[in-house]
């Protein structure tokens, strides 16, 4: 049987869908470690805020609840710049995806020429032993007239 001719490109297409699978999974793993520093920071500002409500209660200097406010408004400042950054991680695992199954499709593409290639060839091989067996059959039958 011929081998599939598009072979290499086959295997170009699933490597290629390998490494888009790899960039994938290495994409959704950062943007779950940034999720995770967002979760952190929104903690430290729950905390400050808690601290600061407690403060209300107490008699405090006005500097003290000042350098408290401060801690607040600069934490509320991280969490705006890691949802930013949450927010472009997102966006790249989406590209990644549909890169991915880009690259997935081309292979089934490839796959299926070589399906229908393979195919092609079964047939041909069929009709040719079709044939041969045929051919036996003829000369059987002539030897036994004779």
């Amino acid at each position: 049987m011929m081998p599939f001719p598009l072979q290499t490109v086959l295997d170009v297409r699933k490597r290629q869908e390998e490494r888009s699978l790899m960039d994938f999974v290495e994409e959704v793993r950062c943007l779950k470690e940034e999720k995770e520093r967002l979760g952190g920071l929104q903690r430290q500002v729950n905390d400050a805020l808690g601290l600061l409500r407690n403060l209300q209660e107490k008699t405090v200097e006005v500097m003290e609840m000042e350098m408290h406010l401060v801690h607040v408004r600069c934490c509320r400042r991280l969490v705006q710049e890691q949802r930013s950054v949450v927010e472009q991680r997102e966006e790249e695992v989406r590209a990644r995806r549909e890169r991915l199954v880009h690259a997935m499709k081309e292979r089934k593409v490839m796959e299926t020429l070589r399906d229908h290639h393979d195919g092609e060839q079964k047939k041909k091989e069929e009709t040719r032993e079709q044939a041969a067996m045929d051919e036996r059959a003829i000369i059987g039958a002539r030897r036994k007239k004779k």
